[in-house]
């Protein structure tokens, strides 16, 4: 991935992960947010081949699954607990939607600015169709809790 910037739209953001600290986020995989160490059941369901990435705003990780030709990204919710979600087809499609979500978190990065400047719902629904296309095997609905103005 080409350098990225984390990015905030509202309460909601995603924070990517240092290339000096890549390796470490790995060894934090058998950590949950709370800083709990994950019990053996939540570890088993851990793949190796799911490369940290980023974090949401609820402390969930955004991982590359490297065992896949196309790098698909995904998410498990809550970690190590849930099913993988794929967010993103593939590592060239996350990057297109971290682009979309750049522009449109101008001037939006706060609650409170969000309030002041909220998302036009023809574009939200625009990006989202955008994505959609896009990712035809990714689950939509991490982006449109992303994209909501209430959150």
């Amino acid at each position: 991935m080409q350098s990225v910037t984390d990015i905030s739209i509202g309460y909601q953001n995603i924070t990517f992960v240092k290339p000096e600290e890549l390796e470490k986020c790995q060894i934090l995989r058998s950590i949950d947010v709370y800083n709990s160490s994950l019990d053996a059941e939540q570890i088993k369901n851990w793949l190796q081949e799911w490369i940290v990435i980023a974090w949401d705003n609820l402390g969930d990780p955004i991982c590359v699954d490297v065992s896949l030709p196309n790098r698909c990204v995904l998410t498990v919710t809550p970690i190590g607990t849930g099913e993988p979600s794929i967010i993103a087809d593939s590592l060239a499609n996350f990057e297109l939607i971290i682009r979309y979500l750049t522009s449109l978190s101008k001037n939006r990065e706060n609650p409170v600015d969000l309030m002041k400047n909220p998302i036009p719902s023809n574009e939200r629904e625009a990006i989202l169709k955008r994505i959609k296309q896009e990712n035809a095997a990714s689950e939509i609905s991490f982006w449109e809790i992303f994209l909501d103005n209430e959150t």
